[in-house]
């Protein structure tokens, strides 16, 4: 009767071990369940932010590239009047500020810096749209950073200190307008912002290219 009793508890031994394994795990997979809804639903909140962080990126970037645009052309034109040595009167105030003129951009990341942060950006389960994000922040925006910190410097540390050296300013305009035309320097500076310009268009054009993409993606993703 004894050996009975004592099998029967073995055996109820085992099955409470057994719940209770089985609830730990079921515990376990419902906790890493739910862990996993709320990075998902903080990503998406994430993503909701970088939206509208996007639109006003979308708008700068629209603006910088109609302005850069028409800056690539005043400083084509400064490099043709040094080449053929014809100055335009007209114009000399604005080619001369084609030399120093800069458009910066300034990315709205704070959206994407605060989900790289949280450690939220592998809970995006579509990884096209973390490729894209991964590169429109890192390589496109990252990208103009330095191009921009580069050119302010040139500005700083070159261009200003040689124009205000060297211009020679009367009641009526520039006054030695014809000697720096003649300038090694001043040729070297007018080429050199030119390539400048051009580049810094392109990099914002394509920016605006991958940053719409991007926006565009995101809302599919929020508004399935």
């Amino acid at each position: 009767m004894s050996k009975k009793s004592e099998k029967i508890q073995w055996k109820n031994q085992l099955i409470n071990l057994l719940a209770i394994v089985i609830g730990v795990y079921i515990a376990f997979y419902l906790t890493e369940r739910s862990n996993n809804a709320n990075s998902r639903r903080q990503a998406k909140a994430y993503l909701a932010s970088m939206a509208d962080d996007l639109q006003s990126d979308i708008d700068e970037l629209t603006i910088s590239t109609d302005t850069l645009r028409y800056m690539v052309k005043v400083s084509d034109a400064l490099t043709q009047s040094i080449v053929t040595q014809r100055i335009i009167q007209d114009s000399i105030g604005t080619m001369i500020s084609s030399l120093y003129l800069i458009v910066p951009f300034n990315p709205k990341d704070n959206s994407y810096q605060s989900l790289v942060a949280s450690g939220k950006l592998d809970a995006i389960e579509n990884f096209e749209l973390r490729k894209k994000i991964t590169e429109l922040y890192h390589q496109h925006y990252g990208s103009i950073k330095i191009f921009d910190d580069i050119s302010n410097q040139q500005r700083i540390s070159i261009i200003t200190p040689y124009l205000m050296r060297t211009m020679q300013f009367s009641t009526v305009g520039l006054q030695n307008a014809s000697q720096l035309w003649k300038d090694n320097m001043f040729a070297n500076l007018a080429f050199s912002m030119h390539f400048n310009n051009t580049m810094k268009h392109r990099m914002d054009s394509t920016a605006l290219v991958q940053a719409k993409e991007l926006r565009k993606l995101l809302l599919a993703e929020l508004n399935p």
